[in-house]
C-alpha cells in the first residue's frame, strides 16, 4: 500500500499500554446525585473554575452539542511535561473502569484535549494545555458536563478540532473490496519493523460514499483490540494521529473503524480493509536507567549490546543516569537480551550488589542502591552523660552525642587518622583512662576494619579556691643582698611584687584552703588567676624578667604570713610562670606537671610569687600591685583553679 500523502501531524499524548493494577488513586466529585463522579487525580491540588459552556462535536458535519459543565484546574504547573502517574490516571484504560469511553481526541495550539462519554449521558473533557502564567509549561484541567439532555445542538458549529483535508488522498484502497475506507501511511505500513516507538504516525482515508459520522482507532500491543476495548479512541474529524509512549521492541496491532449512523439504536460500524488488522514492530532503541546510590563517585558498570564494558559515575548527590545501547535503530540485540549493572566504590558495599535486567525493553527510574561505607568503630564511655565526641573528616567536623550513661559509638572511614575530642558544658575537660588511645588510624586488616573499643574517659571536675586574706600578702627583703625576709604585710587589699627604693625585693604569698579536694583525687591541671590594681615606678613586668611562683603544702612556715616565708624552702621552686599580658583583665599562670604533685589534697596549698630579677638597681620603687584575699570585690581576689578526677 505504498502511497504519497501530505503529512498531517496530529500529536496526542495517549498511553496505549497501561497496567490495570498501577493506576493512580483519585478523588471523584459528582455534580448531581445521578451523575458519575468527576475524576480528580490524587496528589494534585484542585480548584474549581465554575460552570462554563462547552461545544462537543457530535458528527462529521461539524454539528456540536453545547452543554454546561463544572470545570476544575490543578494548581500544579509542569515545566517538564505531565507526570506519568497523571497521564496514567487519565488514560483510556483507567477512565474506562469508571464507565468513561473515548469520544474524541484532538490537539490545537493550546495543547491536547481528550473527550469521554458516560452511558448515563455525561461528557468528560481532560485538557493538557499551556498555562496562562507560563505558556512553556503544561497545566491540567478537568471539565464534566451536565446531562446531555440539558444541552442544545449547534448546527454546523466548527467545534473542537478541524477537518483534515488530504490534498493527496490515499489511492490504494482496492476498488473491488467491500470497504468504505482504508489505512495507510508512508511511515507505518503493514508489517513494518524497527520504527521509533516515540513517534509513530498513522493515517487513514475514507470513501466519500461511507458517510462516516465518527472515526475511532485502536492500537494495542500483542494483538487486535476487542470491540469494547478501552483503547478505542475517538477522533471525529481527524484522519491522522501521531503516537508516543509506546514500548521498544514490541509488536503492535492497529485498526480504524467508522460509525455511519450515530443516531441508530444499534450503531453501524465498518472497519478498514475488511477488518484486516495491520501490525508494526518497534525498534530496540535506547534504555535509560536512573537512580541513586547514596554517595558520589560510584562506578556503575554493565556489558552493553555490542559486548563492550561501559560505565557511568554517580554525581555528588549519589544520582546517576545511564543509557544502555546507544546504537538505535540499527542495532537490534538478541531476543531476551539480559544485562547486569554493578555499582562499585572503594571501601563501600551496596544493596543490592547488582541489578539484572531480563528482556530489557523500557527505560526505568528509581533504580536505587543503598550504599554502606566500610568504616572503623570507636566506642566507649565518656564519663558523663550526653557528652559530645567530635572528630574531623577532611574539612568537616562530625560529632556524636553519648547517651545518658555516657556510652558512645562513632565510625570513621578507612584511611582516616586523627583524634576524638569529648566535650560537655558540665565538665571542663576529659582525661583518657589507661589503655585508651589518644589518636586513631582506621585501616583494613585482611579485609576487616580496625575497631577501637573501650575508649573511655574521665569527665574531669573543677574546683576554685580563693586566697585566704588573713594569711596572704607580701614580704619585703631585709636588705638588698640579704635574701631573707625583713617585714611581712598581710592586712592590705593588695600585695606587691618588685623592688623598693632601697632595691629590696618584694615577694607575694598566697594561701589556699584546698582541704575540700577529695582524697584520692588525680589532679589533671591547675592555674592561678590574679587581677592587677596598678603599678609604681617602672612596671617591673618589662624590666624584672618573668613572674614565677613556687609551691608548698601545707605552708612555707606557720599558718599565718611571716617574714621567714620570704626564704622558706618550697616543695618545688618555679612551679609555674605568670603571663606578662592579662587576658580579660586577669594574669594567669598554670602549674607544671611536677607542680601538681604539691597541691595539698585535704590540706592547705601556698604559692610564693616573685620576679626572676630581684631588682634593677635604680633606687626607685618599681612594683606591680595585685588584689589580695582582703579585697572587698570577691571577683578580684586571687583564685587557684584545680581540675581533677576520681579514678
Amino acid at each position: 500500500m505504498g502511497n504519497t500523502v501530505k503529512k498531517v501531524v496530529f500529536a496526542l499524548i495517549i498511553l496505549l499500554v497501561v497496567a490495570s493494577t498501577g493506576a493512580w488513586q483519585g478523588v471523584y466529585t459528582a455534580a448531581a446525585a445521578d451523575a458519575p463522579g468527576t475524576p480528580l487525580a490524587a496528589g494534585l491540588s484542585w480548584k474549581e473554575l465554575g460552570v462554563t459552556n462547552r461545544d462537543l462535536q457530535i458528527n462529521m458535519k461539524g454539528d456540536a452539542l453545547r452543554v454546561a459543565g463544572q470545570g476544575y484546574q490543578a494548581a500544579e504547573v509542569f515545566t517538564e511535561g505531565v507526570p506519568q502517574e497523571v497521564s496514567d490516571f487519565y488514560s483510556n484504560v483507567e477512565l474506562f473502569k469508571a464507565g468513561w469511553t473515548s469520544d474524541n481526541a484532538y490537539e490545537d495550539e493550546q495543547g491536547v484535549h481528550k473527550v469521554f462519554y458516560h452511558e448515563s449521558g455525561y461528557y468528560l473533557a481532560i485538557d493538557f494545555v499551556k498555562c496562562q502564567s507560563n505558556p512553556s509549561a503544561t497545566c491540567v484541567k478537568v471539565w464534566q458536563s451536565q446531562n446531555k439532555g440539558m444541552g442544545k445542538v449547534v448546527i454546523n458549529k466548527s467545534a473542537l478540532g478541524s477537518v483534515v483535508t488530504l490534498s493527496d488522498p490515499i489511492t490504494e484502497c482496492d476498488p473491488a473490496a467491500v470497504v468504505l475506507f482504508c489505512k495507510g501511511d508512508n511511515y507505518v505500513n503493514d508489517g513494518i519493523k524497527n520504527i521509533n516507538p516515540s513517534n509513530v504516525k498513522l493515517k487513514w482515508a475514507d470513501d466519500p460514499a461511507s458517510k462516516a459520522e465518527k472515526y475511532s482507532y485502536c492500537v494495542k500491543e500483542g494483538g487486535p483490540c476487542v470491540d469494547n476495548d478501552p483503547n478505542w479512541t475517538g477522533t471525529y474529524l481527524n484522519k491522522s494521529v501521531t503516537l508516543s509512549g509506546l514500548n521498544f521492541r514490541k509488536v503492535y496491532y492497529w485498526q480504524v473503524k467508522g460509525i455511519s449512523c450515530m443516531s441508530c439504536t444499534t450503531k453501524k460500524f465498518v472497519f478498514a480493509d475488511s477488518n484486516t488488522w495491520w501490525k508494526f514492530t518497534t525498534a530496540f532503541g535506547q534504555i535509560t536507567l536512573k537512580g541513586n546510590v547514596g554517595t558520589g563517585g560510584v562506578k556503575l558498570t554493565w556489558l552493553d549490546t555490542d559486548n563492550s564494558t561501559k560505565s557511568v559515575y554517580s554525581d555528588d548527590t549519589g544520582a546517576y543516569a545511564m543509557v544502555v545501547s546507544s546504537s538505535w535503530p540499527t542495532n537490534t540485540p538478541p531476543i531476551n537480551w539480559t544485562f547486569t549493572v554493578t555499582p562499585t566504590k572503594t571501601n563501600w558495599t551496596f544493596a543490592p550488589a547488582f541489578r539484572t535486567y531480563v528482556d530489557a525493553t523500557v527505560s526505568q527510574t528509581n533504580q536505587n542502591y543503598k550504599g554502606t561505607e566500610t568504616r572503623c568503630t570507636i566506642s566507649g564511655n565518656a564519663g558523663i552523660g550526653l557528652a559530645v565526641l567530635s572528630h574531623v573528616e577532611g574539612t568537616t567536623r562530625k560529632s556524636v552525642v553519648a547517651d545518658t550513661d555516657g556510652n558512645y559509638s562513632l565510625t570513621v572511614p578507612i584511611g582516616w587518622s586523627g583524634k576524638v575530642t569529648p566535650s560537655s558544658p558540665e565538665a571542663p575537660s576529659f582525661t583518657a583512662k589507661p589503655g585508651t588511645e589518644t589518636s586513631y588510624t582506621c585501616t583494613l586488616v585482611l579485609g576487616v576494619p580496625t575497631d577501637y573499643l573501650g575508649q573511655d574517659y574521665y569527665a574531669n571536675e573543677l574546683m576554685g579556691f580563693t586566697s585566704n586574706g588573713a594569711q596572704d600578702g607580701y614580704v619585703k627583703e631585709s636588705s638588698e643582698f640579704s635574701a631573707i625576709g625583713g617585714t611581712a604585710h598581710s592586712t592590705s587589699n593588695t600585695f606587691m611584687l618588685g623592688d623598693t627604693i632601697l632595691n629590696q625585693q618584694m615577694r607575694g604569698v598566697l594561701s589556699f584552703d584546698t582541704s575540700t579536694l577529695p582524697v584520692g583525687a588525680v589532679i589533671v591541671s591547675a592555674r592561678i588567676r590574679l587581677k592587677a590594681q596598678t603599678f609604681t615606678g617602672v612596671n617591673p613586668i618589662g624590666t624584672h624578667g618573668s613572674m614565677v611562683f613556687d609551691i608548698v603544702s601545707p605552708s612555707f612556715g606557720g599558718s599565718g604570713l611571716t617574714k621567714t616565708d620570704f626564704e622558706a624552702a618550697a616543695g618545688l621552686k618555679i612551679a609555674g610562670t605568670l603571663s606578662k599580658i592579662p587576658s580579660g583583665g586577669y594574669y594567669r599562670g598554670s602549674l607544671s606537671t611536677s607542680g601538681l604533685n604539691f597541691i595539698g589534697v585535704g590540706s592547705t596549698t601556698q604559692i610564693r610569687l616573685r620576679f626572676q630579677i630581684d631588682d634593677n638597681n635604680n633606687h626607685v620603687q618599681d612594683a606591680i600591685m595585685f588584689y589580695s584575699g582582703n579585697e572587698v570585690n570577691t571577683s578580684y581576689r586571687p583564685v587557684l583553679q584545680v581540675v581533677y578526677y576520681i579514678p
